[in-house]
């Protein structure tokens, strides 16, 4: 997995962690391998508890690939990490995106695909509306 991982990343995908893990528990046991750029765990944007896994940015490639090597399968607090390199190119096969949480961001960009979401919202509305008329006639 190392062996494939693109000169340029310095960026790791981490999960499998504990979930009352911070910022300092996840640097604490990754700090070993190089300078850490920055980590980012993952929350669930209702609860605001932790999902189990974060990205870590090296400052340097060598570091993230270490980390890679020495990481993947470690054994943390009964739970064991899965430690991958971040890809920007393209999503992993496993992402999947959530329209309800980027709709503004993806709609807001093209005019046809705004106008049509405020349409088939629009359609909604009506459906609804007339259901409820239907169930309160009898």
């Amino acid at each position: 997995m190392a062996s494939l991982m693109p000169a340029d990343c310095n960026t790791l995908f981490v999960k499998g962690l504990p979930y009352d893990f911070k910022e300092d528990d996840i640097g604490d046991r990754f700090r070993r391998f190089g300078e850490i750029k920055a980590i980012r765990i993952a929350y669930n944007w209702q609860t605001k508890e932790s999902k189990g896994f974060a990205y870590i940015q090296y400052e340097s490639h060598e570091s993230a690939k270490q980390a890679l090597m020495k990481m993947n399968g470690k054994e943390v607090q009964g739970r064991f990490l899965k430690v991958d390199y971040d890809s920007k190119a393209k999503p992993k096969e496993s992402y999947r995106l959530n329209l309800d949480n980027d709709k503004n961001r993806l709609y807001n960009r093209d005019p046809i695909k705004q106008a049509k979401s405020k349409q088939i919202k629009k359609e909604r509305e009506k459906v609804k509306v007339a259901k409820l008329q239907k169930h309160h006639s009898y």
